[in-house]
């Protein structure tokens, strides 16, 4: 592992799982791109929140509303984060 100014991810490599991953950061220390094995995930930002990733020609929108990330938008498939609350009695 290495790490840029000692707590932000720079890279890790596992020879046992033949794994590497380097990581990219903007000044304000969010993660905005990973390439793992050669295979490289951009992240756009709005503000500090993820707003779409790609990968090759995969995209993945996240959903918001006023509470935070309700959901994401995979290609064309649209999928909701439900929270269940259980009550008991």
């Amino acid at each position: 592992m290495s790490w840029i100014n000692g707590r932000s991810l720079s890279s890790y490599a596992d020879t046992t799982k033949n794994l590497n991953i380097s990581y990219e950061y903007n000044v304000d220390g969010i993660r905005t791109s990973k390439v793992v094995n050669g295979v490289e995930t951009k992240y756009y930002l709005e503000n500090s929140n993820i707003i779409y990733e790609q990968r090759g020609n995969n995209l993945i929108y996240y959903l918001y509303d006023l509470t935070g990330l309700i959901g994401l938008k995979y290609n064309d498939d649209t999928y909701y984060h439900i929270e269940f609350i259980k009550l008991f009695y």
